[in-house]
């Protein structure tokens, strides 16, 4: 959820998890490229993010011109 919802209820949630840190380096892309893996960690634990879809198979892009899926 913290990787996912507004700023405010991400804070909320991300201030007492001073435990855990995210660090992406290397590689390429944006942070739209970014999203789908960030969908996944976060069904890891909140199963709704992907309802059905542990692996988050259908969270991305329909195109190049990054048109988001539902």
């Amino acid at each position: 959820r913290c990787l996912t919802s507004p700023e405010k209820r991400a804070h909320d949630i991300i201030q007492h998890l001073a435990d855990y840190v995210l660090i992406w380096s290397g590689g390429g892309g944006d942070d739209l490229a970014k999203s789908p893996h960030m969908a996944r960690i976060g069904n890891s634990v909140f199963d709704d993010i992907c309802p059905g879809d542990p692996t988050c198979g259908q969270f991305g892009f329909y195109n190049r011109q990054m048109d988001p899926t539902p």
